[in-house]
């Protein structure tokens, strides 16, 4: 059985808050990478039953820009790492991703990035861009595919919006979702394309390993510590890790957590010290520790440990 890993630790710091990197802070992240999937490894299963690829920038970034510089119709990305590191008239980032509204019950919504407006007001801008012509051809891209759901309500809400999906894109997919996809798509003429690799068991993020990212929570949800408020707020995998996708022998659960735990307060020293981003507990929902990650002038919270 494949599972997938993508190391995204550098992008989606660069991406997220919109900065240039130097090359000293490069080298830490990816050292700080390389040293915590070293320690992972001796947790995870990767063996003749369970094949663990791990995917990076070098492995997704040329077949997306591939399509993207080929490409004759607009491409939406929804997609908050790799395509915002290619620049193309006809590549369109828009900004949304799953929120958690319930955990006990797994009842998500779907809203926009922290920063960003609703999709409606997205997706209008986009049309403005292109033109008003109805039943716009488009192609819609994401960077991996795990249950399928996702993607179902992004395709409904281009076509509410008049959009004409004619391709959708994903550089993993994961075979569960791939029937699903498959299913919904049939007769309707949309084709869909794996840019990377097919795979049948996990599929996680290093960024929501380590807890730079995560589940995102919906803000109103949240019990936040006094003057801690903001919009930008997330779950890591060490609070709900019974979410967590690759496979380990659970009797290592509280090794990996303790992992986790250990290289989010390193990867913590080194954005704080190097670049004054801070990450840190803000608040509680549902007996669960929310998370934010901001410029340190950007939100007046002080320390509640």
């Amino acid at each position: 059985m494949k599972n997938v890993l993508t190391r995204d630790l550098v992008l989606t710091i660069k991406n997220k808050f919109r900065i240039r990197l130097a090359l000293k802070i490069v080298q830490l992240i990816r050292g700080l990478e390389d040293e915590f999937l070293t320690e992972l490894l001796k947790i995870l299963y990767d063996d003749e039953k369970n094949q663990l690829v791990v995917l990076g920038e070098k492995d997704i970034i040329p077949p997306l820009s591939e399509i993207v510089y080929r490409t004759d119709i607009p491409i939406l990305s929804f997609d908050d790492v790799f395509s915002k590191e290619l620049n193309s008239p006809l590549l369109f980032n828009i900004d949304t991703s799953r929120q958690i509204e319930d955990y006990d019950r797994r009842t998500f919504s779907v809203g926009p990035r922290f920063g960003a407006k609703d999709i409606f007001h997205q997706l209008q801008k986009v049309r403005r861009f292109i033109g008003d012509s109805r039943r716009t051809p488009i192609a819609l891209y994401d960077l991996g595919i795990f249950s399928g759901g996702f993607t179902v309500e992004t395709l409904s809400s281009v076509i509410a919006m008049d959009f004409d999906p004619k391709i959708v894109y994903a550089s993993i997919i994961r075979e569960v979702g791939l029937r699903r996809i498959m299913e919904e798509l049939k007769e309707t003429g949309i084709r869909l394309i794996c840019l990377n690799d097919h795979y049948e068991g996990g599929w996680d993020e290093l960024r929501d390993i380590i807890g730079i990212h995560g589940f995102t929570v919906n803000p109103r949800a949240v019990d936040f510590f006094p003057g801690c408020q903001t919009e930008n707020t997330f779950i890591p995998y060490t609070e709900m890790i019974d979410w967590f996708s690759l496979p380990y022998n659970p009797r290592d659960t509280e090794e990996l957590v303790d992992l986790c735990e250990k290289y989010r307060r390193k990867l913590a020293t080194i954005l704080v010290q190097e670049l004054s981003i801070e990450l840190k507990v803000v608040g509680r929902f549902q007996n669960r520790d929310v998370y934010s990650i901001f410029r340190q002038k950007e939100v007046p919270c002080y320390d509640t440990e």
